[in-house]
């Protein structure tokens, strides 16, 4: 019997670090059985402090991808999840950010949002402090991916 994988658009609000974290983390743990896509709404790079600190922390590469939700939709994707990830306390205007990517992806079954703590906060930080930071933002990924995996029945 051949199942087609569930198909997960994660979407960040800036560069789309933390989307390409739950990218990576869905595809090591979900055995092929989700298929997984990320975008940012901000081009750009992500300042090189940030993905060393990542590269301390997690046991799998993060490849941010640089197509915008819009062009998603523009190409017709379907998605089966689409999960926003912002932070309403860092002042992201998660609000609107979040209203905006239920519209264009409106024909998504399941739009879920993850209040996950934006990783350019660890810039004000530095050394065991921004490690740590980092840490818990990875770790609070991997605790919604680990929570989609069983929701999906993965």
């Amino acid at each position: 019997m051949d199942v087609s994988p569930i198909s997960v658009l994660f979407v960040c609000v800036k560069k789309g670090v933390r989307a390409a974290i739950a990218k990576a983390m869905v595809e090591q743990k979900s055995n092929g059985m989700i298929r997984a896509t990320c975008s940012g709404f901000e081009p750009g790079e992500t300042p090189k402090v940030i993905l060393d600190e990542l590269s301390n922390v997690l046991d799998v590469a993060v490849k941010a991808e640089s197509k915008t939700v819009f062009e998603y939709k523009k190409a017709n994707e379907k998605f089966d999840y689409v999960i926003t990830l912002c932070d309403q306390a860092s002042d992201e205007q998660c609000h609107l950010f979040i209203g905006c990517v239920n519209v264009v992806c409106s024909h998504a079954p399941h739009r879920l949002h993850w209040a996950i703590p934006n990783l350019a906060a660890a810039l004000e930080l530095s050394g065991n402090e921004r490690t740590q930071f980092v840490k818990k933002v990875v770790e609070l990924i991997n605790l919604k991916v680990t929570q989609l995996l069983a929701t999906a029945q993965v």
